[in-house]
């Protein structure tokens, strides 16, 4: 995006913004339609919520996927959490721009993709045998592909279909109780 492109771009995000600040704190019948509308008590209630379903073991660090603010990682902060999680590195400079502390990007980070092929690299041992070199710490496979990106882009399924089946197993009262806080007043959220 052009320098200019960029700062029309800021202004009109700017000009929206600026005809929706009137509207924070109205009765949600009073907010026009379609609009995100978010109950704050409800917020914090399920961050209170979470943070004392982890307690005397984990320590929460929640996502900032989801609502991508400021304020409400503030919250979570201020709640007990230990840190904020972002996808992306963009996500967690703006984040950090507007003064949330520890940051942790959760996504790989890999040197290298996992499905880059180079037959000039096949059979590459790994890097502490003869001939293998550090940049392919597990060495390289028939396609030249490196065995470590493949290894850490391919856990990511693993550890989902895990956690699934760990999930699908819990006893129902269990399982609801973990993700009650999340489905309490779910038409305060929402007004289509």
């Amino acid at each position: 995006m052009s320098a200019d492109r960029a700062i029309r771009h800021a202004d009109d995000v700017e000009r929206v913004l600026a005809s929706y600040r009137d509207r924070i704190g109205l009765a949600a019948e009073a907010v026009p339609t379609p609009a995100l509308l978010l109950d704050r008590p409800t917020l914090e209630r399920n961050i209170v919520e979470m943070e004392r379903l982890v307690a005397g073991g984990a320590r929460l660090r929640p996502h900032a996927k989801t609502h991508k603010s400021p304020e409400i990682a503030a919250i979570q902060l201020q709640a007990g959490a230990i840190g904020i999680m972002t996808s992306t590195v963009w996500e967690a400079l703006a984040l950090a721009r507007a003064g949330t502390p520890d940051l942790l990007v959760g996504n790989m980070l890999l040197s290298e993709d996992p499905f880059v092929q180079d037959l000039n690299r096949r059979w590459v041992p790994p890097a502490f045998m003869e001939g293998g070199r550090p940049q392919h710490l597990l060495g390289t496979d028939g396609l030249g592909r490196d065995y470590l990106a493949r290894l850490l882009y391919g856990a990511r399924f693993s550890l989902f279909i895990g956690f699934a089946v760990m999930i699908a197993h819990l006893e129902a009262p269990d399982h609801a109780a973990f993700f009650a806080p999340h489905m309490r007043h779910e038409r305060q959220f929402l007004q289509l």
